[in-house]
């Protein structure tokens, strides 16, 4: 649409929307502009991250989870049904040892009335 076939307020109003337009653009541009941007630091944070981790001892060889059972040994006899398995090849562990709560509250006794 050209302008002479417009009456004047309605050219305003044409005036307006273009500079809206063209106001809305400049916004979007400048948006893409900031978010590239700060991708680009983002991107460059990770890799300077990256490289960090990677002069920290143990980072060449990345921990697995440690479970009990990785860590447990398969036994090295063959368990056969006729043969009783070992305490090793059952994967026993002793319990911790019991200490009584007595003893521990002697000693905290002791130790309160020599000082």
């Amino acid at each position: 649409m050209t302008r002479e076939g417009l009456s004047g307020f309605e050219c305003f109003q044409q005036r307006i929307t273009e500079d809206k337009k063209a106001e809305l653009e400049d916004s979007r541009q400048r948006a893409l502009k900031e978010n590239s941007e700060s991708n680009g630091r983002i991107r460059a944070f990770l890799k300077a991250l990256g490289r960090a981790t990677k002069s920290l001892p143990g980072a060449k060889y990345p921990q697995v989870a440690s479970t009990s059972q990785a860590k447990r040994k398969n036994p090295t006899v063959p368990i056969g049904p006729k043969i009783a398995p070992t305490r090793a090849q059952k994967q026993e562990v002793d319990p911790p040892a019991a200490v009584p709560v007595r003893r521990l509250r002697d000693t905290r006794r002791t130790c309160s009335q020599s000082s």
